[in-house]
């Protein structure tokens, strides 16, 4: 908490294995590339900044961002009526980025009872 009204809050994960499978097809040309890997990792970041507008209601605002990084990968070329041209060497990586609003509203009491804190308090004396 920032303050008794502003929150915020962040995560990161981070992703040791990724897999990778395509198909890029141009149909223009009558062309369609297979793509793959099976060697990467990735991450992804969030944060979000909350503001409580009333006890039961509050707004965010909030970005996030992955990465997916592979580190090796193949490339086939299919012209169709032409025979298939070996797999080469290719690489992807990917990075995507987005923000967003949110709202939560939380039904009923927000506030806890009396009987609860009294018992959290009793527990934490023992």
């Amino acid at each position: 908490m920032l303050t008794d009204r502003l929150k915020f809050s962040a995560e990161a994960a981070y992703l040791p294995r990724v897999r990778f499978s395509a198909q890029d097809d141009h149909n223009y040309r009558q062309l369609f590339i297979q793509e793959s890997s099976s060697h990467g990792d990735g991450t992804m970041l969030e944060g979000v900044l909350n503001y409580a507008v009333t006890p039961n209601w509050s707004v965010g605002l909030g970005g996030r961002f992955w990465a997916w990084n592979m580190h090796d990968g193949t490339v086939m070329f299919d012209w169709p009526g032409l025979p298939l041209f070996g797999p080469q060497l290719g690489r992807y990586n990917t990075e995507r980025y987005g923000f967003f609003l949110q709202t939560d509203y939380r039904w009923g009491d927000v506030t806890r009872p009396a009987y609860a804190l009294s018992k959290l308090l009793f527990n934490a004396c023992r």
